[in-house]
């Protein structure tokens, strides 16, 4: 079973949904292009090596899905050379500003209006968008889960196992009869609707 699971046929207020935040991604980023200079180049580097990990790794979905995860990679240093194109030719900084800010919120309001006009062009788009994130997604939550492990319950464990402490009580008693713990069951069925 995937850790990540990708929905693959939204609904239709699922994807009203993510039409707006198509155009709301789209308009952010546009303001945050232009004002993180070489901020695109790095995180174009981050994702790159998440999309590299992702399909060196990633055994849970298909090459040729994963392969969508380089656009984002490419995209953003698309857009860094861009900007720093445009920025040797002599344009002003202000020019360039609203130009990029222009572009990017036109992209965002294009698609999200054929998003919002066509099922099928919204159903495509999310899905390839899905997929273009699952390597981010899919490195970044091992790496999570990797340094949850080794930086908490690993040092509780030494800890623990230092101090002698057992609280699982798995230690081998050889003069123990029997390792069963009688524990008292409640046939009351009310504790069935007891969530908490």
């Amino acid at each position: 079973m995937a850790m990540i699971e990708i929905k693959t046929d939204p609904t239709l207020r699922e994807l009203r949904i993510f039409a707006a935040l198509w155009f709301v991604f789209f308009l952010v980023f546009g303001w945050i292009a232009v004002r993180s200079g070489q901020g695109l180049l790095g995180l174009s580097a981050a994702t790159g090596i998440c999309f590299a990990v992702s399909l060196a790794f990633n055994r849970d979905f298909p090459k040729r899905a994963q392969l969508l995860g380089a656009l984002i990679p490419l995209g953003l240093l698309a857009t860094w050379a861009g900007i720093r194109l445009v920025a040797s030719a002599g344009v002003p900084e202000p020019t360039i500003r609203w130009t990029v800010r222009g572009l990017f919120a036109a992209l965002g309001a294009v698609g999200a209006g054929a998003a919002l006009a066509d099922r099928g062009v919204a159903r495509r788009l999310y899905r390839g968008w899905m997929f273009a994130a699952l390597p981010i997604g899919w490195t970044v939550s091992h790496i999570m889960l990797g340094a949850v492990y080794f930086l908490v319950v690993t040092p509780i464990g030494l800890a623990l196992r230092t101090l002698g402490k057992d609280p699982m009580e798995r230690r081998f008693d050889p003069s123990a009869a029997t390792y069963w713990r009688p524990r008292r069951q409640t046939t009351d069925p009310r504790r069935y609707f007891r969530q908490s």
